[in-house]
């Protein structure tokens, strides 16, 4: 049977210990353990993400993990939040002011509005309008937009009360269109009064440009109807005269708002 040494202690002797013990399996076993887990670890080194390295520094250091993993937290939520507010159409408010300074809860005037309009709204606010409280009303989709759009659809009275009603003064984004491969001297004017003359819902031409205001062969069209919206992205044409001149349309998509959220960074002494 053979042996081999061990130092006991501090001093100078050793102990024999045969090969086929406990003792001896258990150290074979460390070993055989330790070397496959160094091996699992340079094959994950050569196919490791490099942002897991700052992870796996991190956690090494409980006050930079703390910094560092709340921060891709914050960032990863906001980032999410702005996708699914760039996804969600956003409607301008409708705009009411009571008569005689007369007033009800925001629930009482909503479960109203929604009762006698045969509506889903879910969202209302009081807001200060020429040093008196005005109600506004928000749509939540498109076909809630065009149906308070028809005046024809609001009661006279709404929790007993009379009301003046004002129309959203801004156009939302779905109502938009853009006109591709117009000149970028053309006059905008001039577009907006020879669109208007085949389509009587047009409200708006605008030219589109980008950093340092150089024009672009791009005009935002806005429209108070959105079925004429449908049918000329139907189409794929809006017309500037009668079947001869016509120019490609596409959907009007809102620029990216991005807020930057400064880095947090922290010497440790």
């Amino acid at each position: 049977m053979r042996y081999y040494e061990r130092k006991r202690g501090q001093n100078d002797s050793f102990e024999q210990i045969p090969e086929g013990t406990p003792k001896r399996n258990k150290v074979h076993q460390f070993d055989d353990n330790q070397r496959i887990s160094n091996d699992l670890n340079v094959n994950r080194s050569q196919n490791q993400d490099p942002n897991e390295d700052m992870v796996n520094n991190c956690n090494n250091n409980p006050t930079a993990a703390h910094f560092t993993i709340k921060r891709t937290y914050v960032n990863s939520k906001f980032t999410k939040t702005s996708r699914q507010q760039q996804k969600r159409e956003s409607f301008p408010p409708f705009r009411i002011r009571f008569k005689d300074n007369q007033y009800s809860t925001e629930l009482a005037i909503i479960k109203a509005i929604n009762r006698q309009c045969n509506i889903n709204l879910t969202y209302d606010r009081y807001s200060p309008y020429n040093n008196k409280n005005s109600y506004l009303l928000y749509a939540n989709w498109l076909s809630q937009f065009d149906s308070l759009k028809d005046l024809s659809k609001w009661p006279q009275k709404t929790c007993d009360l009379e009301y003046e009603i004002d129309m959203p003064n801004k156009t939302p984004t779905c109502y938009s269109i853009v006109v591709l491969n117009v000149p970028p001297k053309w006059d905008a004017y001039q577009l907006e009064n020879d669109f208007k003359m085949q389509y009587s819902t047009v409200v708006k031409v605008e030219r589109l440009f980008i950093n340092g205001r150089k024009l672009i062969s791009k005009v935002r069209v806005d429209c108070s109807d959105s079925r004429e919206v449908t049918g000329i992205l139907k189409q794929k044409k809006i017309l500037l005269d009668e079947n001869n001149t016509a120019y490609p349309v596409e959907p009007y998509i809102p620029p990216m708002r991005v807020l930057l959220i400064p880095v947090l960074t922290r010497e440790l002494s």
